[in-house]
Formats: C-alpha cells, structure tokens, sequence
C-alpha cells in the first residue's frame, strides 16, 4: 500500500516508538496521531462553542492535515 505523505515533517517521538516498523507504517502512524489531534481539537472547539452558547457555523470544522 503506497502512502502519500501529506506533512514532510516528521513527529519525533512517533519515529522513536515504531522504530521498528517500516518508513510507510510509520508515515501512516504520524497520519493518524495528525488525525487524531485535529479530532481533539474540533470536540475542544465545539465544547467551548457551546459554553459561550454559539453554535459551529457551516463550513467551519472541515479542518485539513497540515
């Protein structure tokens, strides 16, 4: 399975803990941890939306892997 890499940096600590893996496994785990933060980030954003009492507009939460 060939993986396009989206973000040329690298993520350090994912390199350190799959250092046994191959360079596309470990390209997928840095895609899945960036994933994973922007996730965290929308629910952050969407808690504190509803704190204020706003609501997310349209268009707003299509986030992208940078």
């Amino acid at each position: 399975m060939q993986i396009k890499r989206q973000n040329k940096n690298p993520i350090p600590f994912i390199r350190e803990l799959c250092k046994h893996k191959t360079e596309e496994e470990i390209i997928e785990a840095e895609e899945n941890f960036r994933r994973y933060l922007l996730l965290i980030k929308r629910i952050c954003e969407r808690l504190e939306g509803e704190e204020d009492g706003r609501t997310p507009l349209d268009g707003e939460d299509n986030y992208e892997i940078a």
